[in-house]
């Protein structure tokens, strides 16, 4: 990693730090195995975006606040507050569930994550990232939730990851691809 890599890595880490402080406190006691506080997949998912030069602050933002309100203290209403309608429909859209945290269904969910992608690329883009870092931390989970679990993520969010291919725009195109290819050879590594 060069110089100037690294030094604006650590100055976004630097510059997010309140965030991640905050994702870190809503999640406080959270596990999400036995040892991993919860906080740090969406950590490793924000540190992900930067090792790739993503530097966009709502993808950063979405990566960081995307599993909050599921599995936090946060109400949609609160990000909606603290950091605007944008960035709030972008963690919506990325929550499996309603404003009141009531678990949605998968095929509602799955409609509104198709819906949401045809809006804003990024959405596909943090979800790609959500995806690839929970097959990396699958092995926590019994084989039979494995075995649901990636037929998931290649029957559902594979084809539409692929599509939202075409409206990425071209300076994401390269970091959209390989992740992309990541993803696919994740799940091939499991069959």
């Amino acid at each position: 990693m060069n110089l100037t890599k690294v030094i604006i890595n650590r100055t976004m880490e630097w510059r997010f730090s309140w965030l991640i402080k905050y994702v870190q406190s809503s999640m406080e006691w959270q596990k999400r195995k036995k040892w991993e506080e919860m906080y740090l997949h969406s950590y490793r998912m924000f540190k992900d975006c930067l090792a790739c030069e993503i530097y966009d602050d709502n993808i950063l933002k979405a990566c960081l606040l995307h599993d909050i309100v599921e599995d936090g203290k946060i109400l949609l209403i609160d990000i909606k507050r603290n950091f605007g309608s944008g960035l709030a429909c972008m963690v919506d859209w990325l929550t499996c569930t309603s404003e009141n945290k009531e678990k949605m269904k998968k095929r509602e969910y799955f409609s509104k994550f198709q819906e949401s992608v045809n809006k804003d690329w990024r959405i596909a883009f943090v979800k790609l990232l959500d995806c690839i870092d929970n097959i990396k931390t699958l092995d926590w989970l019994k084989p039979n939730r494995q075995v649901k679990f990636l037929r998931e993520k290649k029957e559902f969010y594979l084809p539409v990851l692929k599509k939202t291919f075409y409206m990425v725009p071209e300076d994401y195109l390269e970091v959209y691809t390989d992740k992309l290819f990541e993803f696919v050879e994740l799940l091939d590594a499991y069959n």
